[in-house]
């Protein structure tokens, strides 16, 4: 391991990337337990000075997900959810109703994380935690929630339940307690050996780096996203910059969701719903609710999300054929049915 480590953090003078096989055989070493705690640690801290490239992004997930489960591939408009697992601590969530939201409308949404706020750096509320809040099962097996998937469009499996291996890693990761390359590795594990992806993204430069590592992990397109707090949402009050890969042209382009067009530009509101578990849940429930009185900002949020999710899964080849599909399933309160039918008893352990 510390060829490795002499390669990424010996200054910045002679510090350069590891090839794709350096990287494979570092991340090897790591997942097969023959590197160092302390070598672990100090490789997280090199590469995050350094930052990691493309190429080492690639290399280090396909070589954790040898080291995780992974389902056959299910429905072509199956869409990885692909958002941090140190989930939320300072905005409200609505990546949860919009995935709700496009499953109403023909999506496969599949989504994971870590349960419980434990999750450096953030240790936020994650998707899993309100979805649980629900009363949508989170603890299932890997092969019970790909049943989940298929019957009800949406589906949560929880990182122990797939790559127990990474888990090991837990303790060191909250002694370090800042962001690592295994941050963004987890969230790229599929699985759902889902078609498509959508990968929510923190900063705008470490976009196509990102974007040029999920073209080469199998999917067919992804959509990567500047959303709120490194998450996917696309909201009212901004522009959100997407860059999309499309396996057919093998090319990554770069365009914005512009509330604008869709008659929409809110300010936040000011009665901003604390980042707890307890109040995202409810939010989520009344925006899936048309009779509850919500802030449109919320309800018109999660539509975009929702519509970006269809875009992604290949529901509809446009934003505003997803938006229009998006609108009617809240107005309808078909949105609001589906989740009913997500907490019913047959889909718990």
């Amino acid at each position: 391991m510390q060829q490795y480590l002499k390669i990424v953090g010996n200054g910045q003078r002679t510090a350069r990337d590891l090839s794709y096989e350096e990287a494979k055989a570092a991340c090897t070493l790591i997942m097969e337990g023959q590197a160092s705690l302390p070598q672990v640690t100090a490789f997280m801290a090199v590469l995050r000075v350094k930052e990691e490239s493309a190429v080492e992004l690639t290399a280090f997930t396909r070589v954790a997900r040898l080291y995780s489960q992974q389902l056959e591939t299910v429905s072509p408009h199956s869409l990885d959810i692909c958002v941090p697992y140190d989930g939320r601590s300072k905005t409200p969530m609505l990546i949860v109703p919009g995935a709700i939201i496009a499953a109403t409308c023909g999506a496969f949404i599949a989504m994971h994380g870590r349960l419980g706020q434990t999750t450096p750096p953030k240790f936020g509320v994650g998707v899993g935690d309100v979805l649980a809040q629900l009363g949508v099962p989170v603890n299932l097996p890997l092969q019970q929630a790909g049943e989940m998937l298929n019957q009800t469009g949406l589906a949560f499996c929880a990182s122990a339940h797939f790559a127990p291996r990474l888990e090991q890693f837990n303790q060191i990761r909250l002694d370090y307690g800042m962001r690592s390359f295994l941050n963004t590795v987890e969230k790229l594990l599929n699985p759902f050996a889902a078609r498509n992806a959508l990968v929510g993204i923190f900063h705008y430069p470490v976009m196509r780096r990102v974007s040029e590592a999920t073209s080469q992990l199998g999917y067919s397109r992804t959509l990567s996203v500047q959303g709120s707090e490194g998450s996917a949402e696309v909201l009212p009050n901004r522009h959100t910059p997407v860059m999309e890969y499309t396996s057919t042209s093998g090319q990554i382009t770069e365009w914005k969701v512009d509330p604008h067009e869709y008659g929409w530009w809110e300010s936040v509101p000011a009665e901003m719903s604390p980042v707890t578990t307890l109040e995202q849940a409810k939010l989520t429930a009344q925006i899936l609710d048309p009779s509850a009185d919500v802030p449109a900002y919320y309800r018109h949020g999660a539509a975009l999300t929702a519509a970006l999710m269809l875009v992604g899964a290949g529901v509809v080849p446009t934003l505003a054929d997803g938006l229009a599909k998006a609108q009617t399933a809240l107005t309808s309160g078909d949105a609001g049915q589906r989740l009913k039918m997500m907490r019913e008893d047959k889909y718990h352990a």
